[in-house]
């Protein structure tokens, strides 16, 4: 073996430990940093194209990543303080949404079963308020007071409502004569000149001008008419 085949293998052996050697955790990146008393952040591999949270810049080779409370903070290994709970901690809380509802922090308690049922409540009696509002236009009782008798007393009210007597629904003016409740909608007909769609009442073509025989009598006729 020569000199120079020699050279060339040391050379590989030197590069291998040194890729060995980058793999490995540095000794001031912990794989977990306590954050309190029920988290933590555990290490996990960076990527190269992964920005400091310090500095701003990639990372490359030299990267760290912590995950905690859903957040993943990437450092470079010399940015990393001596007292890594606490950049953590603060880099954490500047990841955080201002002004959230519940935040995102375990130190938040979770939803109390007195303010899960008044929810439901509240729910439910505008779901019922609404029923009962509907129900009591449609059957003659004033909707107003049953709104509010479905928001406090929701399933109650509605029942209650359903017992009632259904009473005679009439037009706050009065229906003019000759007129139902619900005016019937017949179908359009045809002009026999230029096809154009006219009301079956109607005596002239709306697009022609042409006379047409009336199939029905028109509304305003009926309720003109001296008969009624």
């Amino acid at each position: 073996m020569n000199s120079r085949t020699l050279i060339l293998l040391l050379l590989g052996i030197l590069g291998v430990l040194t890729g060995l050697a980058r793999q490995q955790p540095a000794a001031h990146a912990p794989e977990t940093v306590p954050l309190g008393p029920h988290t933590a952040a555990t290490r996990t591999e960076s990527r190269p194209e992964e920005i400091c949270a310090v500095c701003r810049q990639p990372v490359g080779s030299e990267g760290v990543a912590y995950e905690a409370e859903g957040h993943r903070i990437v450092l470079h290994r010399h940015e990393l303080a001596s007292d890594s709970a606490a950049q953590l901690r603060g880099l954490i809380r500047q990841l955080r949404p201002r002004g959230a509802f519940l935040g995102t922090s375990a130190e938040y308690g979770s939803l109390s079963w007195v303010w899960f049922f008044t929810g439901l409540y509240v729910l439910a009696g505008l779901g019922f308020a609404a029923l009962c509002a509907h129900r009591a236009m449609h059957t003659g009782h004033r909707p107003v007071p049953w709104f509010f008798a479905g928001l406090f007393f929701t399933a109650f009210a509605y029942l209650l409502l359903l017992t009632r007597r259904r009473r005679t629904v009439a037009a706050p003016a009065g229906i003019p004569r000759g007129l139902g409740k619900f005016a019937t909608t017949l179908p359009s007909q045809p002009c026999p000149g230029c096809g154009a769609l006219n009301h079956p009442a109607a005596n002239r073509c709306s697009g022609c001008g042409g006379k047409l025989d009336p199939r029905v009598e028109s509304e305003a006729a009926r309720v003109l008419s001296p008969l009624n």
